[in-house]
């Protein structure tokens, strides 16, 4: 019984592994940040935003903070076409972090000169949109 038991623990996270676990490796400093740019490629007005406000910072950070981004997936992002939505935070000692937002469906962090991909769920991606509509703009 042990045993089988043990054998079935294994699988299971085995399969937990192979199918691409849930996380969010957004690492955003709650402190020093100035400002907050969101744009959309193709670029259209309708999304463009620019946040000092500090709670309205808050609102989109504690968004960011809580996806579950999927490591591993099949699909490529750079077969598919949609809008962007380019997250920059940007940091009091002139630091800038940025995020790609894209077709609700990737999540890309961009570190350097590489962006790695996650794939966002997409019952969380699609609250994006409305949530900068509804937290509009301070400037």
């Amino acid at each position: 019984m042990k045993k089988t038991f043990t054998l079935a623990v294994s699988v299971l996270v085995l399969l937990f592994l192979l199918a691409g676990c849930d996380e969010n490796p957004i690492e955003i400093k709650e402190n020093g940040i100035t400002r907050l740019e969101i744009y959309s490629l193709p670029n259209t007005d309708t999304y463009n935003r620019i946040y000092t406000d500090s709670e309205k910072i808050a609102v989109i950070i504690e968004y960011l903070t809580g996806l579950s981004l999927q490591v591993n997936f099949p699909e490529n992002p750079d077969e598919y076409s949609g809008m962007a939505k380019i997250i920059t935070i940007i940091y009091d000692d002139g630091t800038e972090v940025v995020y790609n937002h894209f077709g609700n469906m990737f999540f890309g962090i961009r570190t350097d000169d590489t962006l790695v991909w996650y794939r966002m769920k997409y019952d969380e991606a699609i609250k994006f949109e409305n949530l900068i509509q509804i937290n509009s703009s301070d400037e």
